[in-house]
């Protein structure tokens, strides 16, 4: 067996991985974007079901919810990739706020200000002038909790009354962010050591909780298990080989724990394994490396949606995923264009070129990725 199929299936240390100038990461959120879409589109048609093809093959499971596990699992590995080379809390900070924030405001503005007086039963008067109108704006203007619906929207929907569903993850991973700031302000993000004693104490209060079969209440522990796992990753990455072997033996762990309580954390590890394969040993697929229309997909996708449904309940899932996708790729290319692209430029203009004795510079397709990345989920 030559030397590349070696490589191929023991694989390839993740610390020389990481190295490499290009990856499939910005490939990879824009498929779990859509994919969160995709989930949707069975749940908020007639007849309501949550049958879509990945609930149907892998029972406890949809569509949407392995998207968001693939989004903590992107984000866990390059945000703690990223602090362990440049562990600088002002830039995070910085950085995280201008990702975050400006899309998921006009995203708010377009909920607000567009959807709502298109799809509200009550006249647009009582609309505006209602203090459920008010109570949205100020319970959503920072993405940690949220109201769901606005006054007299989508009350006829099949999925009735929610006007974004999608952004209940966003707040459990704001709240991750914050967090990982905690511990970058005290030092131990960079700190393999420290961050590992951390890590492996949330662990295995997760294990605990689920050894006694306590509920995850919106797959926070689990999916906070993920983010953590794709930490350690980041940290243990010299350690750590990625290869084809390694996916079959994760994937083959899980299984054999499913119905058990290992099963959430070995389907974390498989998860995140199977991301950082993806991303690093497959080859680089063809993709613009100065397009990020993740976000904003993410973003619009479930308004969208709803949006459709209300005019027709009773479309196809596969018709109403095609719309929406169209639809939400086109809002998200005029905020990535008009807003989220100048937004980070700007920040990188008046950010401070690093010295030489600054940690170093990531991997050009790692830090656009860092950059780029909200989330998402």
């Amino acid at each position: 067996m030559n030397t590349n199929s070696n490589r191929w299936w023991q694989g390839v240390p993740l610390a020389q991985l990481a190295e490499r100038s290009s990856d499939n990461f910005l490939l990879l959120r824009h498929l779990a974007a859509l994919l969160v879409i995709f989930g949707h589109s069975y749940d908020l048609t007639l007849p309501h079901t949550d049958a879509d093809p990945i609930a149907l093959v892998w029972p406890g499971h949809k569509a949407g919810s392995f998207a968001v596990y693939l989004f903590f699992a992107i984000s866990g590995y390059l945000l703690t990739w990223s602090l362990i080379r440049r562990p600088a809390l002002g830039r995070y900070i910085v950085h995280r706020s201008a990702r975050i924030f400006p899309a998921y405001w006009l995203s708010l503005l377009f909920c607000v200000g567009l959807i709502g007086p298109l799809f509200t039963q009550w006249s647009l008067s009582d609309y505006l002038s209602s203090a459920g109108l008010l109570e949205y704006i100020v319970d959503n203007a920072i993405p940690i909790g949220f109201t769901w619906n606005l006054p007299g929207v989508f009350l006829s929907n099949p999925y009735p009354e929610v006007v974004n569903g999608s952004l209940w993850s966003l707040g459990l991973e704001l709240r991750l962010y914050a967090y990982l700031g905690l511990l970058l302000a005290i030092g131990l993000v960079a700190r393999r050591i420290g961050f590992t004693l951390v890590a492996c104490l949330w662990l295995g209060h997760a294990l605990w909780l689920d050894w006694q079969w306590v509920a995850d209440s919106h797959y926070s522990r689990f999916l906070t298990t993920v983010f953590l796992i794709a930490g350690l990753a980041a940290h243990w990455r010299h350690r750590l080989r990625i290869g084809v072997i390694g996916v079959i033996g994760t994937v083959l762990a899980y299984s054999l724990c499913v119905g058990t309580w290992l099963a959430a954390t070995m389907l974390a590890v498989s998860i995140v394994y199977g991301v950082l394969w993806f991303c690093y040993q497959l080859p680089t697929l063809p993709f613009p490396r100065q397009l990020d229309l993740s976000y904003g997909v993410f973003l619009y996708g479930f308004p969208l949606q709803q949006a459709i449904a209300a005019v027709w309940p009773s479309l196809s899932p596969i018709l109403m995923f095609i719309l929406a996708s169209v639809a939400s790729a086109a809002l998200a290319w005029l905020s990535w264009r008009w807003l989220e692209r100048p937004v980070l430029d700007w920040v990188q203009r008046h950010e401070r070129i690093p010295t030489a004795a600054s940690p170093g510079n990531l991997p050009l397709a790692a830090e656009n990725s860092v950059l780029s990345n909200p989330n998402q989920g």
